[in-house]
């Protein structure tokens, strides 16, 4: 999926919609097999569930990315609630200067140089329960 250029927030998606009947609405689109959404509220986005749920995965970019809703994924910033410094905390915020593709392989998540693997060989490197 391709998204166009913007500020983003990486991370799971329920640090970023925490208002409970906005975030109740989101679960529903993302149906109970969390498959891949890619929109929420009109605006493009890409989540997608990871391959082991809940847990801790570092990206590429040395980030160790927590988990808690078993989804990672791109949010426009236009969509998020609360705007502090604590979502740095539980993700990265990108600006994305032109269009972007977003993916996600057999446990692996991609957004354009940033990779996060959610089926880690080594149990230190990846997820954690």
């Amino acid at each position: 999926m391709i998204l166009p250029k913007g500020t983003y927030f990486i991370g799971d998606p329920c640090y970023s919609i925490r208002d409970n009947k906005r975030w109740s609405i989101f679960c529903d689109k993302m149906g109970e097999d969390f498959d891949e959404l890619t929109e929420f509220e009109g605006t493009p986005i890409f989540v997608h569930g990871t391959m082991y749920g809940d847990g801790v995965y570092r990206g590429t970019d040395g980030f160790m990315y927590g988990v808690d809703s078993g989804l990672l994924g791109v949010i426009p910033t236009s969509l998020i609630d609360e705007k502090n410094s604590r979502l740095k905390e539980l993700g990265t915020i990108v600006k994305f200067t032109e269009p972007f593709e977003c993916t996600y392989d057999d446990g692996v998540f991609r957004f354009k140089k940033l990779s996060i693997d959610t089926s880690p060989d080594d149990e230190y490197e990846g997820h954690r329960n």
